[in-house]
């Protein structure tokens, strides 16, 4: 069969069957193109490595996909994360084998290190792939996911005014923008600050107010008006925000939920989470995915004592190379 099979450069006429393909195997996480288009074309090229190829079919039809990159905030020039996705229905045909291996000869005259990926732990195949290569697991990252309707609000009704006492006030990013031309640059300040004492597993990078603004400020899937800030004063104290999901807007995903080190213990990161929940029930969202470390104790507790139900987790593996 492999030999019906080729491999060349991804083009740009094969988002559609990225999409396709990405859809079958993760149908709890959809995609679409405009979103897969928006990770692609705001990449920097410049400053990092991406590497996109697809396999095909005598039909010339996409069956396969992969691509390895640098990721920004871990970036090391000898460090990737990878992605390498078979249509389900031309598994365990081998192609998958061979397309790594054409990877592996990259990686190996690119001096690689470490190659990063990931997969659900109920995704049996995946995992066998995975550990049969010599990946190593690194850690777990638990997504949770919350009954958006079924949320009693009354039930955390203090958790809001208790920030208050603090002197902590919670607006939008909407408001923000709307009162200040510098909303985007103290956002900017904040997140990278903070994302600086996420768990995580290499060295942070901040990337630049730039490229901060590409990714995140003009992403399709930007809400600005339930994306919540903790304000003291006029300094950023605190963000979480839902990101929309394009392919199933009734299940948008939660974003980042950071607070300031020196604000942290005031409940600031539990009132912001009420805050974008109650957001979710207004706009008759049905569930929230949400995704935190398995090292990170106090987002996994907050998100418990909410009602969040624990999933299967995504495991995530390391390939070092000698």
């Amino acid at each position: 069969m492999l030999k019906n099979i080729k491999f060349r450069e991804f083009k740009v006429d094969d988002l559609p069957f990225l999409v396709n393909i990405s859809n079958l195997i993760y149908s709890d996480y959809p995609t679409t193109i405009e979103e897969l288009e928006h990770w692609f074309s705001n990449y920097d090229h410049t400053k990092y490595l991406m590497k996109k190829y697809v396999a095909t079919n005598e039909q010339d039809e996409v069956v396969a996909y992969s691509y390895y990159y640098h990721e920004p905030i871990l970036y090391h020039p000898h460090k990737f994360s990878l992605e390498l996705e078979v249509h389900p229905e031309w598994q365990k045909q081998g192609i998958g084998s061979h397309f790594y291996n054409l990877l592996l000869k990259e990686w190996i005259t690119l001096n690689t290190l470490v190659i990063r990926t990931d997969a659900r732990e109920d995704h049996k195949d995946s995992l066998s792939f995975i550990i049969n290569r010599g990946f190593k697991e690194k850690r777990r990252s638990w997504e949770s996911r919350l009954n958006v309707q079924e949320f009693v609000l009354d039930d955390f009704a203090q958790a809001v005014s208790q920030i208050q006492q603090h002197g902590i006030e919670i607006t939008t990013l909407a408001e923000e923008v709307r009162k200040s031309e510098t909303a985007y640059e103290k956002l900017y300040e904040h997140h990278t600050t903070t994302m600086g004492d996420m768990p995580l597993p290499d060295t942070y990078t901040p990337v630049s107010y730039e490229e901060f603004f590409k990714r995140v400020i003009k992403s399709p899937n930007l809400l600005p008006e339930a994306f919540f800030i903790a304000k003291a004063g006029e300094l950023y104290v605190g963000e979480s925000y839902l990101q929309a999901s394009k392919a199933d807007p009734t299940q948008p995903y939660q974003g980042l939920t950071a607070v300031r080190r020196e604000f942290r213990g005031k409940g600031i990161a539990t009132a912001l989470k009420i805050k974008v929940i109650e957001f979710a029930q207004k706009n008759n969202y049905k569930t929230i995915k949400t995704s935190n470390d398995s090292e990170n104790s106090s987002m996994l507790g907050i998100n418990q004592r909410l009602g969040f139900v624990r999933q299967p987790a995504w495991i995530e593996f390391e390939k070092e190379f000698v």
